[in-house]
């Protein structure tokens, strides 16, 4: 857990006279952390940063109140920790309510990541990215949570009290404190070689170990139904090391505890210092200096998080124990012992408190003080399906020549409030819109290049050839030339206009592809005169799964943007099929800019507020925490949030709607709808699937056809008996109960779904069936979202409409 957030709130009141009414505000102002002489410092001048976020007013180092089941994976050291003859931690946990499982040599699922032993022999650092990121990810967590026996010896209660693991507590042993590099390090982005490598590989570095760290915020953003621990590896014995290692391990250790977390907005990760506890003792390796002022520790002290060094020793103080050389003698352990436990309460009742945050708490706002209540509007706030009317479409300009063409195009579209100054009907602004997407090796590397275009009057024909068109005002140009080039395959794209004073006006640009590497940077901006786009990034959204951020964006009203969001206020998100980033639409608020409007170095992680995030497929086989009516070849592919001058409301998101009685990943059968055909190669998860979620009978499974051979009717991807194009409306108080801890990210539903299926062509060209499908079957019927919240007026593309390009469908939202 980061210091920056876990020291003990300082509290003071600040009367403030509102009218008639005297308000009492309490306001949380976090200390920064620990000086190395062990002291608090004082109240800092200015108030803690955006990613310091919500928390409560005191920490709790109380034993839990009910027992909860927590899992340690170790080697040896944990061994000796955990024994009621040498550091006595199993008691410990015991006597404050937890109920401890382990994982030792030998456990587990065979490692098929390296390929020999069990995954539960392999836990240096750069192991975690197998656990916890890697391929194999889901079968070792699956046996993780669900392990529940012991693989040491120590004393635990005596009753299960059921249900799975919920505190994931892992640690390295001592010969990962030998790292190279050097203690200024920074962490490694994109390929890190350290990846799947153990503590002597010539990798094994404090960039990339810090690297690895960052790869795992990813997975554990998605499970906040768990809290991971991380305690770092105990030092190593002075003759078994030298100063420049130990040097290095002493700042990656004192980067975990803090800088790690800055930035992390969630409240289920924390760091236990293992190593800074073990650097000092008490006057010999069998004495230790727990409870002493001085010295170096972590630990619960005066009412506050203390992680304070005053002992210069970057070696370990304890050595010589049970196994002899660096592991910890007794002495050792009980320190940790003694200093852990509490620090551990600490962490558990913090993150239970984000999850079950009241509105009339107090908390901290970083632009408004108050006491903040969340309002639950009556339902006539909301926007209705009948509030929206349809008024027709139009076409696109332009030719068929590739790359400069909408063809093949309409990844994304935003709306310019700004744009065609000159023009006085209705149909004000413009819209920016890609063109034909890239394709991957070397095909055509300059795709997905953006136009300006006019909006004429939309009309309603039955042939899109009879529609009005748009004429270009700014032709196409290529402004993320040189960018995204490892994102050239299936792309995913999302833009949102933007006139904020800080920047001025800017195109905000997130960038994806079907196939998502988890380690490319997806959002940046561009300059709205495409001939000088001078692009900047690329950025990280926080640490969140790529698959749930690089898909479509829009603007978030300023007024929610700082009551909610804390001043974020672009919305961007991602849903793919077959639920990798979540089953249903994800949708994060983040602000790009720094102070004065500058861009942010390139890789940073910037900081988002979550407001709707489902259940990851890749976390369970069940359809559970998800859209209601949730299928895997759902597609959301733009929103917008709709705001009216009669005030009212909603977010809403675009995109074809699954509906059918059976879904499943192979091929559309050549005997009709009702009938799947799956892809039988696919046998590691449930490849078709009834619409309640549960399996398909088993006859279903016998496939119709060899892809290999050239007799499938269409190309291989998630396909179900009827796909509908759909508009799906959230009340936005909902979201600000997730922003608030009132809610978890995926309990809000949609309250309203309108199909638009009428007002489209579906007539897409003959040879692209084989990819869209066709009749009930088909997919990619709509794609990007825009809304001119001035003139109440929403945007859709239909894909594949006039030929291969989009049409723009237009509704006038009242």
């Amino acid at each position: 857990m980061n210091p920056k957030r876990a020291h003990h709130a300082l509290l003071w009141a600040l009367a403030i006279g509102a009218g008639s009414v005297g308000l009492l505000l309490l306001i949380a102002h976090l200390l920064p952390p620990t000086l190395a002489t062990g002291q608090v410092s004082a109240l800092p001048a200015s108030p803690p940063s955006e990613g310091a976020g919500i928390r409560a007013l005191a920490d709790n180092p109380d034993p839990l109140t009910e027992t909860v089941k927590l899992i340690f994976i170790h080697h040896s050291c944990g061994e000796n920790w955990l024994a009621d003859g040498d550091g006595g931690l199993g008691i410990a946990l015991r006597d404050n309510n937890y109920f401890v499982s382990d994982t030792n040599y030998s456990w587990g699922p065979p490692d098929a990541d390296l390929g020999y032993e069990n995954i539960g022999d392999h836990t240096d650092i750069g192991h975690w990215y197998n656990w916890f990121v890697g391929s194999n990810r889901d079968t070792y967590t699956t046996a993780l949570y669900t392990e529940y026996d012991q693989h040491a010896s120590y004393s635990r209660l005596g009753t299960d009290p059921g249900g799975e693991n919920e505190i994931i507590m892992f640690k390295s042993c001592y010969p990962n404190s030998h790292l190279g590099g050097n203690p200024d390090d920074p962490p490694t982005a994109g390929a890190n070689p350290l990846r799947g490598q153990d503590a002597w590989s010539e990798y094994h570095t404090v960039g990339n170990a810090k690297g690895i760290y960052n790869d795992l915020l990813a997975y554990f953003s998605t499970r906040q139904d768990r809290l991971f621990v991380v305690v770092t590896a105990p030092p190593l014995m002075q003759s078994e090391t030298d100063a420049t290692h130990a040097a290095n391990a002493r700042a990656l250790n004192g980067w975990l505890v803090n800088d790690w977390l800055d930035g992390y907005t969630h409240h289920n990760v924390a760091v236990f210092d293992f190593y800074n506890v073990l650097t000092s003792n008490g006057g010999d390796l069998t004495t230790n200096d727990a409870g002493a002022a001085g010295g170096n520790h972590h630990r619960w002290w005066n009412n506050t998080v203390q992680h304070t060094q005053t002992v210069s020793n970057n070696y370990s103080a304890y050595s010589g124990g049970s196994g002899g050389g660096s592991h910890p003698t007794a002495a050792g352990n009980q320190k940790a012992t003694a200093e852990f436990v509490q620090l551990l309460n600490v962490y558990y009742h913090r993150w239970q408190a984000s999850s079950t945050f009241t509105p009339t708490d107090w908390i901290y706002l970083p632009l408004t003080l108050k006491r903040w209540t969340v309002p639950t509007p009556p339902a006539g706030d909301r926007l209705q399906p009948t509030d929206l009317t349809y008024l027709g479409a139009f076409r696109l300009p332009g030719g068929e020549d590739r790359p400069q063409t909408f063809a093949y195009g309409g990844n994304a579209m935003t709306f310019n409030p700004d744009g065609d100054p000159g023009n006085t009907d209705a149909y004000p602004g413009s819209l920016f819109i890609t063109g034909h997407d890239r394709l991957a090796y070397g095909e055509l590397p300059n795709g997905d290049q953006v136009a300006e275009v006019s909006i004429p009057a939309p009309a309603v024909e039955s042939d899109p050839a009879d529609l009005p068109q748009a004429a270009f005002l700014q032709d196409f140009h290529d402004v993320a030339a040189g960018s995204f080039t490892n994102l050239e395959e299936i792309p995913k794209l999302g833009m949102q206009y933007l006139n904020h004073p800080d920047t001025g006006p800017l195109i905000h640009l997130c960038w994806g592809q079907h196939l998502q590497p988890q380690d490319e940077p997806s959002h940046a901006w561009f300059s709205a005169n495409l001939a000088a786009p001078n692009l900047q990034g690329v950025w990280f959204i926080g640490h969140q799964n790529l698959y749930s951020t690089n898909g479509y964006m829009f603007d978030i009203p300023a007024a929610w943007a700082d009551a909610h969001a804390q001043g974020r206020y672009l919305a961007t998100g991602r849903m793919r099929d077959g639920g990798q980033g979540g089953m249903g639409p994800a949708l994060f608020a983040y602000r790009p800019w720094q102070s004065g409007g500058s861009a942010p170095p390139s890789g940073t992680h910037l900081s988002e507020t979550t407001l709707l995030l489902y259940e990851n497929a890749y976390n369970t086989e069940e359809i559970t925490r998800c859209l209601d009516g949730y299928q895997h070849p759902d597609e959301w592919e733009g929103g917008a949030w709709i705001t009216t001058p009669s005030g009212k409301s909603a977010v809403l998101f675009a995109g074809t709607k699954s509906n059918g009685t059976k879904y499943w990943y192979g091929y559309i059968h050549p005997d009709g709808p009702p009938y799947p055909c799956v892809d039988t190669e696919v046998t590691d998860f449930l490849t078709c699937r009834l619409a309640d979620g549960s399996s398909c009978p088993p006859e279903d499974f016998a496939g119709c056809c060899d892809e290999d051979a050239g007799t499938c009717a269409s190309m291989r991807g998630w396909w179900g008996t009827h796909f509908d194009a759909q508009l799906i409306l959230y009340d936005p108080a909902d979201l600000a109960h997730v922003t608030a801890g009132e809610m978890a990210s995926w309990e809000p539903q949609p309250y309203a779904t309108i199909d638009i299926d009428e007002h489209l062509y579906l007539d897409p060209p003959e040879w692209d069936e084989i990819m869209l499908g066709w009749g009930d079957q088909r997919r990619y019927r709509i794609g990007a979202a825009a809304y001119d919240r001035e003139n109440g007026l929403l945007y859709v593309l239909e894909l594949y409409a006039d030929g291969a390009k989009p049409v723009v469908h237009v509704w006038q939202v009242d």
